[in-house]
């Protein structure tokens, strides 16, 4: 601390002198004139020799200089000290981006303790001030130019801006804009903390009421609770608060709906497809393979859509108002899809046991008739065999009244011919006469027409002799002489 016996100005002033007379000195090596090296010897002696004569009157220490020299290494301290705090008092926040209700409570008690502190800081910085070291008003002071000339000669660091020292020297009094930004500061952060603690508290509670409104099935309201309080689409959250687990169960909630939904919507089309491919094979051989695969496909659906109902059916819930009636018409689908395949199984069955009856029926006509016809046959063409004697004449014509007598003639051998109760029994079958006639008059060879795509038209080869033929619906026979009926086709090929 400065001494106040001395003339402070004179001190200031002298100490000023010595550094320039030092500056002298360093470069006197450098000097050849001789005038100059007088002129330097001269000022070296004078400056002593005036120190002397001051010191001797009390009024100069004996090296001014010497004596700054404590005194602006304190005016250091102060600024740093200032400085520091200044820093220090600003970087008193939060700064992580995820915190605990527990970081804030500590950021908090960390920040009233530093604004309780902050008085007796202040104070025990202004006790490095000395009043000789300012010169001007308590607003504006600034330190004297002649101690930063000589804090320059020393090393010793000092602010270099204008306003800074002032604003440093205000701090330490308790005032000026540095002290303004700490108490703004200090407001700001504690007006921070105490909204962070709120939206803590709003953030725990909306996360406790969602999950339960998603305990009950309640996703739509669940939902609203989340985005009311800011939780959808925000990464500022609180490290200590679940959020991933109740947004994880409302997704889940949120998913069963809208598949339970989707599946919903989709069974019509799924259970309806596995009918029209039971259709086209409900009357074939292999039906009843074909229908325990459809009922296996429809039980598969049913099982899937029970699933379904488990997981979105809470009584009472949102979920199951909005799941609900969509799976009941979707029950009421497949019931129906049930039993449509059964009528087609049950419809199926009887179609194919009519065509077995008919195939049989018309097989057992041909069997009983068509021997009796062939031996009926045989008799009348023995009877009517024209003998060696009569000779038809070459050019006889027959007149209108033989061509009548002969279409009698021709109508009753038609009636008395063997084949004809064989010929009524195929029309009574559905079989055309001209098909008939036709058939009959190939001269024991078969022709078959019509569909080919089992092999309908495929008659064996080296079948001739053919003297009647009967058809089933997926069986043809045929009569031959001597009496045999091989089979044209397998059992269940062709017709």
């Amino acid at each position: 601390m400065s001494n106040t016996r001395w003339d402070e100005p004179l001190l200031r002033s002298v100490a000023v002198l010595q550094t320039q007379r030092n500056l002298l000195d360093r470069q006197a090596d450098e000097l050849t004139d001789l005038a100059d090296m007088q002129a330097h010897r001269a000022i070296r002696s004078d400056l002593a020799d005036y120190i002397a004569a001051h010191a001797r009157a009390g009024t100069l220490p004996a090296d001014p200089l010497a004596t700054l020299d404590p005194r602006l290494w304190e005016l250091s301290e102060f600024f740093d000290t200032a400085a520091s705090l200044h820093r220090t008092s600003l970087e008193l926040k939060l700064r992580s981006s995820s915190f605990s209700l527990a970081d804030l409570q500590t950021a908090k008690a960390s920040l009233e303790e530093a604004a309780a502190q902050l008085p007796a800081r202040l104070q025990a910085l202004a006790t490095l001030l000395s009043p000789l070291d300012w010169n001007g008003s308590d607003d504006d002071a600034d330190l004297h130019p002649e101690l930063l000339l000589c804090a320059q000669w020393l090393d010793v660091d000092l602010p270099e801006e204008t306003d800074d020292r002032p604003a440093f020297r205000l701090l330490a009094l308790g005032g000026g804009r540095l002290f303004q930004e700490i108490k703004a500061h200090f407001k700001k952060e504690c007006s921070r903390l105490a909204e962070l603690a709120e939206r803590h508290a709003r953030h725990r509670e909306a996360l406790q009421q969602a999950a339960a409104q998603i305990a009950l099935g309640n996703h739509l309201t669940a939902r609203q609770l989340l985005e009311a309080a800011g939780l959808l689409g925000s990464s500022n959250h609180f490290s200590d608060l679940d959020y991933a687990a109740v947004q994880s169960s409302l997704t889940a909630l949120q998913g069963a709906a809208a598949k339970a939904v989707g599946f919903a919507r989709k069974l019509p089309a799924n259970v309806w497809d596995v009918l029209e491919r039971f259709r086209g094979v409900a009357a074939s051989a292999d039906r009843v393979a074909h229908h325990s695969q459809a009922r296996q496909e429809l039980a598969a659906i049913r099982e899937a859509l029970n699933a379904h109902w488990m997981a979105t059916v809470l009584p009472g819930s949102e979920l199951e108002a909005q799941c609900r009636p969509p799976l009941e018409s979707a029950y009421s689908e497949l019931s129906r899809a049930e039993a449509e395949l059964d009528s087609m199984a049950a419809a199926g069955k009887a179609k194919r046991k009519s065509m077995w009856i008919k195939s049989g029926a018309l097989a057992a006509i041909a069997m009983v008739l068509v021997p009796v016809a062939w031996f009926s046959y045989v008799k009348i063409t023995a009877k009517d065999k024209p003998t060696a004697d009569a000779k038809p004449t070459a050019d006889a014509k027959p007149t209108a009244d033989a061509k009548g007598t002969a279409k009698a003639t021709a109508a009753a051998d038609a009636a008395k011919h063997p084949m004809a109760k064989t010929w009524a029994a195929m029309r009574r079958a559905g079989f055309k006469e001209e098909k008939i006639k036709q058939t009959l008059t190939q001269g024991g060879t078969v022709v078959a027409w019509g569909r080919n795509d089992d092999g309908q038209c495929k008659v064996p080869v080296a079948l001739s002799g053919v003297v009647a033929i009967a058809a089933g619906h997926e069986h043809t026979v045929a009569l031959k002489l001597p009496p045999a009926a091989p089979a044209v086709q397998p059992p269940a090929v062709g017709q």
